[in-house]
């Protein structure tokens, strides 16, 4: 699978990688590298549009997204 096209712009993944950085490399290697339609920020991304993703949804927060959703 290709990069995630959000990889550069990616708030969370721009920070993590300043505060935690080893942590920024698992969410790269599972969501970003991996499997991005996993990723609960890349669906509001496409659910909400650009600029429209909370800065505090994490990768793994699928049902919080469902929350934002609806």
């Amino acid at each position: 699978m290709p990069d995630c096209e959000c990889l550069n712009e990616c708030a969370l993944y721009s920070d993590a990688m300043v505060v935690m950085p080893s942590i920024a490399h698992i969410f790269r290697d599972k969501y970003c590298t991996g499997n991005n339609f996993a990723c609960a920020r890349y669906r509001a991304y496409q659910e909400l549009g650009e600029g429209n993703v909370p800065a505090d949804l994490y990768p793994h927060e699928h049902r919080k997204l469902k929350e934002i959703i609806l």
